[in-house]
């Protein structure tokens, strides 16, 4: 056991799982999650060249999936107004612009944030950003991106501020109870600090929910 918390539930009992790319990888025997101790200064680097070679251009098969979602997810729309944490390349958002909503972003990645304002949709570095507003939007999705946070609770109370009552948290992240990660290990490609420090935290993750937040329809999401 050791003095650390697990960043998912917020358990004492973690322990050390293995080392990958010289990264110490810890398991919480209470929910089971996977985390790696963060480095600020190496995602930091990192993030900051992570869309170097991009070309901010959407296959069209994700497109169609992400299309589908943003279909699913009109019937939440009362405000009109979309957040995508960590939207990386735009994908989402552009599949929401072309349904209407307003488009709103956070993003760390310089690329991504200069391409977002080129967009004209609203982008921002900080979850603190006072032009993202209390109760403004419909939607908040956060797809695969905890798992790449060192304090995941802070995007979660964020998140119930940001909602309005009854709008619709998204949320996708790797599931580290998965038939992959017992068959690969540590060798399960999406282990792979710094860029992600944490894995399963959607499934167990206490702390306080957006007010009265809605659910997809089973198999509505991206495949």
């Amino acid at each position: 056991m050791t003095d650390v918390t697990c960043p998912a539930c917020e358990g004492s009992d973690v322990r050390p799982w293995a080392v990958k790319a010289g990264h110490a990888i810890r398991q919480c025997h209470g929910c089971g999650a996977l985390s790696s101790v963060p480095n600020a200064t190496a995602s930091t680097e990192l993030y900051a060249r992570y869309y170097d070679a991009s070309t901010f251009e959407t296959p069209v098969p994700v497109a169609a999936s992400l299309t589908r979602l943003v279909v699913a997810a009109e019937r939440f729309r009362r405000l009109g107004r979309w957040l995508d944490v960590g939207y990386g390349e735009g994908g989402l958002l552009g599949a929401a612009e072309r349904k209407g909503w307003a488009c709103h972003g956070v993003e760390v990645s310089p690329q991504a944030l200069e391409y977002g304002r080129r967009r004209g949709w609203t982008v921002t570095a900080e979850v603190d950003d006072t032009r993202l507003g209390d109760a403004a939007f419909d939607v908040v999705s956060m797809i695969e991106l905890v798992e790449h946070v060192a304090e995941p609770r802070r995007l979660f109370e964020a998140a119930g501020r940001w909602l309005r009552a009854g709008g619709l948290l998204y949320l996708t992240t790797p599931n580290a109870g998965s038939l992959n990660r017992r068959l690969l290990a540590e060798a399960w490609s999406v282990i792979a600090p710094p860029a992600r420090n944490a894995e399963r935290i959607s499934t167990r993750c206490g702390g306080p929910a957006p007010p009265r937040p809605a659910i997809l329809p089973r198999g509505s999401g991206p495949t």
